[in-house]
């Protein structure tokens, strides 16, 4: 059995960026992914995953529980704004902008 992603989306132990991978790779079909496995984010583009629109808007709610966590009250991102990251490094930093 894998992870619980809305746990492990509002876990604080783990860093904002560490989430971020982790709602990528188990939207991706992973069921216990490593963050670790995705080492380079500025170089790790999005389109490689060749998620559909439902994905994106399934990653938007796992990207938003970790921004309600860590700020509540936030504004949250929408489903256009996560497409419109184009590397997982323009995820994390879209999260981390939102919970600043």
């Amino acid at each position: 059995m894998g992870i619980n992603i809305r746990k492990v989306m509002a876990d604080q132990t783990k860093t904002v960026g560490d989430r971020v991978k982790i709602a990528i790779l188990w939207q991706k079909g992973f069921d216990n992914p490593n963050p670790g496995s995705i080492a380079d984010p500025k170089n790790t583009n999005m389109a490689d995953y060749d998620f559909s629109h439902e994905d994106y808007l399934e990653i938007t709610e796992h990207f938003n529980i970790t921004i309600d966590t860590e700020k509540p009250g936030a504004n949250p991102l929408n489903d256009a704004d996560v497409e419109a990251f184009t590397t997982v490094q323009d995820c994390i930093d879209g999260v981390n902008d939102a919970i600043k």
